[in-house]
Order: structure tokens, then C-alpha cells, then sequence
């Protein structure tokens, strides 16, 4: 990993073909989200064949692509129609011709639409034009419909998002990519835990759908972190609504945890039934059981007459706050918070023992001799040990040639504090760059004509 650089413009700044000047705007963060910088690849180089290739025509003289056209002796512009034509497609910002004869069939449709287009040579708008690209498209929608995004066209982009604002899921089918790795999708070998696969893929199917991966046998290497430190965190901020210290209001639509919280507490309580097999069969084989591993099977076996019913039964990204106030769920509070603490401390068990939390030989022997972890303790080890699966995860990706890779900015954050790979390009699609992307969409509809 290298150490990241700080640059006076942002990864999409760098990557916006350089019709007009921009500059950086800014926006209010969300808690724990600073701002950051990503690295810049090279500005594509225009593509010749053997033969010198006539150029596009463009509105507006002087354009730098043109400059450089002529500067290798190219021919000269196609005469340009007089007809007045609605147009969208963009080099260096100078509108294409839609009547140039150059045009092929494809690009003729992509200068004639409604959607904004900017590319950097009439090459890469060909290519484009023929699905030859994994970096550039439109927004689909419904948030920042038809914004013109321009990633990075080598090694892997990085994506930092807020999840009810435009994410991966966005973004893949407008650039056209199945190359990548995501948040909500689990890195882990699910094989020996049958109900937590069950219910994770249950969770996701839908999601699987809407990325066009369904049909992928191998759904692990879409993964980018592991579900137990992130169940783990899940249900350790959750305790205090569970403890009713923290108003169950904050988990109904108008706020955004009440979702993913109902989600992985449906996948820890099926991980938790796959505990209660595993410590049967090894107490029945008379192998050793970790003691808080063994505490959460009774727990479990203790609640599960009560809460199996409620929580098999709640739908998939429904908000768990709707239904903690329904009068009918009001006594489960108390069994849902000795099932949050319980999981919590076999996770932090589980944690002591994994390499990939990270945690020293000295930490590793204080959590297996501690009766109990604190609440902030916990919270803090379950975040340390996803922004590590984060970084390992993407390291990895980056090395097999995954393109895209999608986290909340926070985990974003934490990777570029602590060096990309170095063919990693960091994009805050909450704030700067999903900005940059917008303020040139809008700047090129004003001057399409």
C-alpha cells in the first residue's frame, strides 16, 4: 500500500476532459466523513489508426482535441451542416455534428438523445458508443437521473457512498461493469453456516438481481467484507434501542439504521441457530466449545420460542422500528437485548481468535479473559476489524483486476488515510466528485444547442 497524496483537485476534476475550468465545491459532510483526494491516472490519449482519420465535427473553434488534431497534420473539419440540431454528445465539450458523415450508426444515436455526453476523443466516444467501456455512462435514476459520470478508464475505482444516495448499484449498469466488489455483499465461505447462507441470500437476492449477478455461481467474489464484525456492529449500536436507552423512532423510515439493522439481525439470528448445531456436535464429540460461543446457544435455545417467530418473519430492508411498535412486539425488547449482548460478546470471542482482525498476541489474551467487553470497546473493535477487511479486501480486488469497488465514504475515508493501492482512484460520490460530475452535466445542457 502506498501512503496517499493530498491534491489540490479532485480524483473527478482530474478526470473531466478539460473544455472550461472547475472548481472544487463543497458540501456538509455526514458525522465522520472528511474530505480526500484521489489519484489521478492519465488523461487518455487520442487513438489513430493507420489511415488519418477525418475528424467529428464540433461546434465552437479552438477546441483542445481539434488543436491537437492539427498539430499531427490531420485533415481538415467536415463542413458542418447549417441545420440548427438538438444535441448532446460532447468532446472536450464542444457539441458533435449529428449530421457529420463520420458518425457511425451507434454514435449518431448518442448525438442525438437527451442524455449529456462528454468525452475526450472522437475514439473513446466511438468505443463508447459500441460498449467497448467500463468507465463512462449516464445515471439511470431516480437519484441525479442522467448525470454523466467519468471514472477511472485503468486499476480500480473506488467508490464512497451514502447508501440512500447514489451507490454501486447506480452506478454499475450506467458504465456497464460486473467487475466489482461491494459492501452489503459478504466475502465469507457461508458453506458450513446453511442458515446464515440462507438468510443472507434472502437478504440480497433481490440485490443480486438489480446488479446482474444472480446467475453467478460464486457470489463470495463479489464480496468486499466480512458479515460478523459488520453483524457485530450491527447489533451492538442496536442494543440501546433493544435496551430502550435510544428511541425507536430513529430506526422508522425517516431515519436510515432501522433498515439495515432489521436485515443482519435476521442473518446473526440464523448464524446463531447454525451456533446451536455446532456447539451440540461438538459437546456430543466432546471437543472444546468457546465459552461465550457456548453462552450464546443458550441464550438462544433460552428466547428462541419468542423471537423466532418475530424475527423469521420480517421482511427484507422493512425498518425494524415499524415493528417494534406494534403493540403485539412490545414484551420483545427485553429477549432481543440479551440476543444482542450475547451475539455481540461471541463475536468479540470469535474476533480474539480471527487474523484478520489485526489485534496484537497481548489484545487477543485480554478479550479471552474478560467475562464481558464494554459497549465502546465493542463498537470500536467491530469497526477497526471492517475498515481492515475493507483494506484487505481491495488490495486483493486490485490485484485480480476488479474495477470498481463500493463502501460507505467512512470506510472510504480510512482506506485513503491509509494508502490505495496504487492503481486505486478514490471517488466521494457523497460530496466532491458526484458534485464535479453534476456541475458538468448541467454546464453542457445549458450550451447544447
Amino acid at each position: 500500500m502506498k501512503a496517499a497524496e493530498s491534491k489540490t483537485t479532485t480524483t473527478a476534476q482530474s478526470l473531466q476532459a478539460k473544455g472550461g475550468e472547475q472548481q472544487p465545491f463543497f458540501q456538509q459532510q455526514e458525522e465522520r466523513q472528511g474530505a480526500f483526494f484521489g489519484n489521478e491516472p492519465p488523461v487518455a490519449k487520442p487513438f489513430f489508426t493507420p489511415f488519418i482519420q477525418p475528424k467529428l465535427t464540433m461546434r465552437g473553434p479552438g477546441n483542445q482535441y481539434e488543436q491537437k488534431a492539427d498539430a499531427i497534420k490531420a485533415k481538415p473539419n467536415l463542413t458542418r451542416t447549417s441545420k440548427t440540431i438538438q444535441r448532446y454528445a460532447f468532446i472536450n465539450e464542444n457539441q458533435v455534428d449529428k449530421a457529420d458523415a463520420k458518425l457511425t450508426p451507434e454514435m449518431k444515436v448518442m448525438a442525438s438523445d437527451a442524455l449529456i455526453r462528454n468525452y475526450l476523443t472522437e475514439d473513446e466516444f466511438k468505443k463508447h458508443a459500441n460498449k467497448q467501456t467500463d468507465y463512462l455512462g449516464n445515471l439511470p435514476g431516480p437519484i441525479k437521473t442522467g448525470t454523466w459520470l467519468r471514472f477511472s478508464e485503468t486499476g480500480i475505482n473506488i467508490l464512497g457512498e451514502n447508501h440512500t444516495l447514489v451507490t454501486l448499484q447506480d452506478v454499475t449498469p450506467a458504465i456497464g461493469s460486473k467487475n466489482f466488489i461491494r459492501e452489503r455483499f459478504s466475502s465469507d465461505d457461508l458453506s458450513k453456516n446453511p442458515n446464515m447462507k440462507s438468510a443472507y441470500e434472502d437478504v440480497n437476492n433481490e440485490q443480486f438481481k438489480k446488479m446482474g449477478i444472480e446467475n453467478e455461481k460464486d457470489k463470495q467474489k463479489f464480496g468486499s467484507e466480512s458479515l460478523f464484525p459488520k453483524m457485530g456492529y450491527g447489533l451492538i449500536e442496536g442494543l440501546p434501542y433493544f435496551e430502550k436507552n435510544k428511541n425507536i423512532a430513529d430506526l422508522k423510515p425517516q431515519g436510515y439504521f432501522g433498515k439495515p439493522l432489521q436485515n443482519y439481525l435476521k442473518i446473526a439470528w440464523a448464524y446463531s441457530k447454525d451456533n446451536v448445531a455446532s456447539v451440540k456436535q461438538k459437546t456430543a464429540a466432546k471437543e472444546v466449545v468457546p465459552g461465550k460461543m457456548a453462552a450464546l446457544c443458550a441464550v438462544h435455545q433460552k428466547i428462541e420460542a419468542v423471537l423466532d417467530p418475530f424475527i423469521t418473519t420480517l421482511i427484507v430492508d422493512g425498518y425494524l422500528g415499524d415493528e417494534l411498535e406494534k403493540d403485539k412486539n412490545k414484551t420483545l425488547f427485553k429477549p432481543l437485548a440479551e440476543f444482542a449482548f450475547a451475539f455481540t460478546e461471541a463475536i468479540v470471542e470469535m474476533a480474539a481468535t480471527e487474523k484478520s482482525s489485526r489485534l496484537s498476541k497481548e489484545e487477543r489474551e485480554k478479550l479471552l479473559k474478560a467475562t464481558n467487553t464494554s459497549p465502546e470497546d465493542k463498537q470500536k473493535l467491530f469497526s477497526d476489524w471492517r475498515n481492515f477487511n475493507f483494506e484487505d479486501m481491495v488490495t486483493d480486488a486490485a490485484k485480480r483486476g476488479v474495477r470498481y469497488a463500493g463502501m460507505g465514504k467512512a470506510h472510504l475515508d480510512y482506506l485513503v488515510k491509509v494508502g490505495l493501492p496504487s492503481n486505486g482512484h478514490a471517488f466521494d460520490m457523497v460530496g466532491k466528485d458526484i458534485i464535479v460530475f453534476e456541475k458538468l452535466t448541467e454546464k453542457l445542457k445549458k450550451i447544447a444547442k
